[in-house]
């Protein structure tokens, strides 16, 4: 990398999604991104990145296929978004993906189409039809999607 005049910075203790402060887990040990977002440990990793991107072209690396699956998206990219900054998404057949795309795919996840009018299939066994009506807002689905990508201490 360096014949290449690319330069590596290891920030995992900063802005990795398995921090060794036990108050940024739940009581069942799954690491929760609002609070690690709200350690000054991630603070300085985000002013880090900042700092850097005053002077160089920052690229977060990732191993995952879809961008959406990488907590880089849901914890770092979400809270770098503040800054106005230009994200951009590489995803599995080179094509670039911009934040704002992701985050509609993100919200999709939550809000299927409505429609009203659809019917419904009724069950003999259910009491009542399970319609669901909820619109989630995007600050909601990053919680949620948060949630299914989150580390678990009994994972070690």
């Amino acid at each position: 990398m360096s014949a290449a005049s690319i330069k590596y910075v290891f920030l995992g203790k900063e802005l990795g999604a398995r921090p060794e402060d036990l108050s940024c887990y739940d009581t069942e040990g799954k690491a929760l991104y609002d609070r690690i977002a709200a350690t000054p440990l991630f603070s300085a990793g985000i002013q880090r990145l900042l700092k850097g991107a005053a002077n160089f072209k920052i690229s977060l690396m990732c191993a995952e296929k879809d961008p959406i699956a990488c907590h880089r998206t849901i914890l770092v990219c979400h809270k770098l978004k503040a800054f106005n900054l230009q994200i951009k998404h590489i995803l599995s057949d080179g094509n670039l993906e911009s934040h704002q795309d992701l985050e509609a795919r993100l919200l999709s996840k939550f809000n299927q189409e409505k429609n009203n009018d659809r019917p419904i299939q009724l069950s003999l066994f259910e009491l009542a039809p399970q319609v669901q009506d909820e619109v989630v807002d995007l600050e909601t689905a990053y919680y949620r999607y948060g949630l299914t990508r989150a580390y678990k201490l009994s994972d070690k």
